[in-house]
């Protein structure tokens, strides 16, 4: 199949996949529809797509390499389809927990997508692809938002009929996966190869969209290249048997376990010895777990807030969201980042305690309307905060560091954070189960404790100097 085709097919895959007309009313249709209370919504069912997808990426991660994308991608569109199935059928509380660990699969899943063009196009396209793949997914969701509040607001179709929509829609992305071609096995001389990628490219490809499942693969390889053994002499195949059933003892197991334990400090390890990719990843960690659980608990707030006689606009505040957040994802490569140090850190410390103060007054002002406006300039800070964050970390690891195994444990470790947070605070069978204002309370003061952190560990090193 042409490359050009293979594209086409994975950016419909990923139009398609975020075109949910259904989710930012989510909430609503819970509650309306399937009569739940609020309480079970965000104590009951919302948590298992935290667990589940925490739980889930932790296998994919590792076998979406060894089974080359394409299942894992097939197993995103089917948890989908499975998702919508549960949820316009589903009528038990057990049915929509069902529903959310479906969602959670899907999610988890997505990282091979993310990384499926790059096994099955040259590595003369990357840059171009990756572009494609964040275009189509942002097309997918404005598209879908867009078109979900017009069918709401004019009452063409009820909250029920837009979610079988979009369970018809979702359904075409089985057929789509099915007719993607299998990526080839590469061979390691086009492994190696392919990282020959000048430094500035492999970068921003890396950064975007991480390779860091290409590299570990990559890794493996490279613990196989060369039949050496322990003092770094070439193996010769002339020895006898006996020799070599002598040196044999000697050479796998210790060499073998050095090797993983060399791998494991070089490639995990040693990207955050250098202090400001670890301090800032800790900082990256926090305020993405923390819009995590305001992303995924939003319309809940929106619901308490909104008053008997208020129409939703959920849909049209996404998709406002999507739009203005592209554009400023797309504005800030165009700024330049050779700051001092402590500028860099001034400016992001100052966002981040005006973030908690955008979270604390979505609760004070008790408004839908203020709700709105303040979460779209909530996540304006956010996408510019993340965008800084993620070129500092980038600039500041060595040329040949693994940028896409960096930001991956980043995401992981965010994740992990969100499912504690989640498990204390949100769950009803948590430690604290707190109110739903008194949770965007909590993401609040997490955040401006976030503000203060990472100018006191800069002060902690520099005075550890001394």
């Amino acid at each position: 199949m042409h490359w050009k085709i293979t594209v086409a097919l994975a950016c419909s895959f990923g139009v398609i996949k975020k075109f949910r007309l259904g989710s930012p009313f989510l909430t609503s249709f819970l509650k309306a529809d399937k009569n739940f209370t609020s309480a079970q919504v965000y104590g009951e069912i919302y948590p298992f797509w935290t667990y589940s997808n925490f739980l889930a990426l932790i296998p994919i991660l590792v076998l979406t390499d060894l089974v080359r994308y394409k299942p894992i991608v097939a197993l995103e569109a089917v948890s989908l389809v499975a998702c919508w199935l549960l949820l316009v059928f589903g009528t038990t509380l057990g049915q929509m927990q069902l529903m959310q660990i479906c969602f959670g699969i899907s999610t988890a899943s997505g990282i091979a997508y993310n990384t499926y063009l790059y096994a099955v196009v040259h590595k003369k396209h990357y840059k171009k692809v990756t572009s494609y793949l964040r275009m189509a997914t942002m097309v997918g969701k404005f598209l879908a938002f867009c078109a979900g509040q017009v069918l709401i607001s004019t009452g063409i179709v009820d909250f029920m009929l837009l979610n079988q929509l979009t369970l018809l829609v979702s359904s075409s992305l089985i057929p789509i996966v099915l007719l993607l071609p299998m990526p080839k096995k590469q061979q390691k001389d086009e492994i190696v190869d392919n990282n020959k990628l000048p430094t500035e490219q492999q970068q921003q490809n890396d950064v975007l969209l991480g390779r860091n499942l290409n590299e570990i693969d990559q890794h493996k390889l490279d613990g196989m290249d060369d039949n050496k053994n322990n003092n770094g002499e070439q193996f010769d195949a002339k020895k006898t048997l006996d020799q070599f059933e002598i040196e044999q003892p000697k050479s796998v197991h210790w060499t073998d376990m050095r090797s993983i334990w060399t791998k494991i400090k070089t490639k995990f390890l040693a990207p955050y010895q250098n202090r400001i990719v670890f301090h800032w990843s800790l900082y990256s960690i926090v305020i993405t777990a923390m819009l995590y659980q305001v992303q995924n608990y939003i319309q809940n707030l929106w619901d308490f807030h909104r008053k008997a006689d208020e129409r939703e606009w959920n849909g049209f505040v996404e998709s406002i969201n999507t739009l203005l957040n592209t554009l400023v994802v797309f504005l800030a490569q165009f700024v330049s980042l050779k700051w001092a140090e402590y500028r860099s850190v001034v400016v992001c410390s100052v966002s981040t305690m005006s973030m908690a103060w955008l979270l604390y007054a979505m609760v004070h002002f008790d408004s839908l309307f203020a709700d709105y406006i303040l979460y779209i300039v909530l996540y304006m800070f956010y996408n510019t905060l993340n965008a800084i964050s993620s070129n500092l970390i980038a600039t500041h690891l060595s040329p040949n560091g693994a940028y896409g195994l960096v930001f991956g444990i980043n995401s992981f470790v965010a994740l992990l954070l969100q499912s504690v947070v989640t498990l204390l605070i949100v769950d009803v069978n948590g430690a604290f189960a707190l109110s739903l204002e008194a949770q965007f309370v909590t993401y609040s003061i997490c955040m401006l404790a976030s503000s203060f952190a990472l100018p006191a560990l800069q002060l902690l090193v520099k005075c550890g100097k001394k």
